[in-house]
């Protein structure tokens, strides 16, 4: 732009002294006006004038690295993890398991894991350069103690512990929560002990965030065992799961398991599929410090019924017709 030397420049009511190198970064954000001010004695004053708007810089806010347990179930709002971004950028994963982005203040990261799940927030470049921020989720994992368990062992059992938990985990602890004696180290020697209840808890400890996890191990040691009575052609109807707990006679000895042709039946639950009659068994004792005892239990299917209408073509007033209903059921 020509103009006339001579002049001066100012910035709202201050003088620059050094127009030919100015520095900007002190600028505030918003509209800021430079005039350069011309006096002649003979011409008089003359002024130009240059707005300039000095925009912000764009935030994509910090990086972070956020560490959670496995299996975490809250939704995840990854704005909150750059600390008060710039709003319109743009979210995606740049490594680590794949989770659906579509809304980025919930986010399911359940199914993470691995230490560089990476997400990158980018504000595109306007007046000012792009940003861009990285979030790391690293996951750290859960390891569990198992199922709470019940067991039946006859008085002078050796009982190893770890073969009495539910769970791959072999690292934790156990804890004697009433101090009952024989227990040196995880083998439980019951030849002391008296008839009754006994309960010994399996301790996992996690690292952070996760939380430890215990299972507890409720044991019974008796004088005898006993599987109960047979039961034999038991009703059940089509599509029903049986609880076959429900089925031990009363005085059924606890903390045995249920079989079907040499394969456990977990938990004892078991969900009927086509076949009309079925042959369970439960099983105490392990023939060695107690004696193995066993009970039967057939079932037979109740078919559901199926029924058929016949001679109903149509019905019209001060007609009769004659209906015939045929079923079969059992």
């Amino acid at each position: 732009m020509g103009h006339s030397q001579g002049g001066i420049w100012r910035i709202n009511q201050d003088t620059i002294s050094n127009p030919a190198a100015f520095d900007l970064k002190n600028l505030s954000a918003g509209t800021v006006r430079f005039r350069y001010i011309l006096s002649d004695p003979a011409c008089g004053i003359d002024t130009a004038e240059i707005t300039m708007i000095v925009s912000v810089p764009n935030n994509a806010g910090q990086d972070s690295i956020y560490t959670i347990c496995q299996g975490a179930t809250a939704l995840l709002n990854l704005s909150d993890l750059t600390k008060n971004p710039d709003t319109g950028g743009n979210w995606s994963q740049i490594s680590g398991t794949s989770v659906n982005l579509s809304d980025s203040t919930k986010v399911n990261i359940s199914g993470l894991s691995g230490s560089q799940n990476i997400f990158r927030y980018i504000v595109p470049a306007d007046v000012c350069p792009a940003d861009t921020s990285l979030i790391t989720v690293s996951v750290t994992p859960f390891l569990t103690a198992g199922t709470d368990q019940t067991a039946t062992f006859c008085s002078g059992s050796q009982v190893n512990l770890l073969s009495q938990i539910n769970t791959s985990n072999n690292t934790g602890s156990f804890l004697n929560v009433n101090n009952t004696p024989g227990l040196s180290g995880t083998i439980w020697n019951t030849s002391a002990i008296p008839a009754g209840n006994y309960r010994f808890q399996y301790i996992i400890t996690n690292a952070a965030p996760c939380k430890n996890d215990t299972a507890d191990l409720q044991f019974i040691v008796t004088s005898s065992i006993t599987a109960g009575q047979d039961k034999l052609d038991t009703k059940f109807c089509d599509g029903e799961t049986l609880n076959l707990a429900s089925y031990l006679s009363a005085n059924a000895t606890s903390g045995g398991q249920f079989y079907q042709n040499s394969t456990i039946i977990p938990n004892g639950t078991f969900p009927t599929g086509a076949p009309l009659n079925y042959t369970m068994y439960y099983v105490v004792g392990d023939s060695i410090s107690c004696p193995r005892d066993t009970a039967f239990f057939t079932f037979s299917k109740i078919v559901k019924p199926l029924a058929t209408l016949s001679g109903l073509s149509d019905l019209c007033e001060n007609l009769c017709q004659k209906i015939v209903t045929i079923y079969e059921a059992w």
